[in-house]
């Protein structure tokens, strides 16, 4: 078990209350990345202020990251 862990470059297994949030957050990720893209394209366009374009930025370069673009 210790060989797999550090083959994986983690210093030790996850607990049981972090598998099941990770498995949680992956069961949600197809919604989260559904109203990221819903939200880049109500608000994209309006953002004005340098940080709402950066931040609409950021969200834009996640989407594409999500998708592997």
């Amino acid at each position: 078990c210790e060989v797999l862990v550090r083959e994986l470059g983690l210093e030790e297994l996850p607990t049981e209350k972090e598998m099941f949030a990770n498995a949680r957050l992956i069961a949600a990720a197809p919604d989260l990345l559904a109203m990221l893209k819903m939200l880049v394209d109500v608000f994209g366009e309006a953002a004005v202020l340098p940080e709402d374009r950066v931040i609409i930025q950021a969200a834009r370069n996640t989407i594409a990251a999500a998708e592997g673009t």
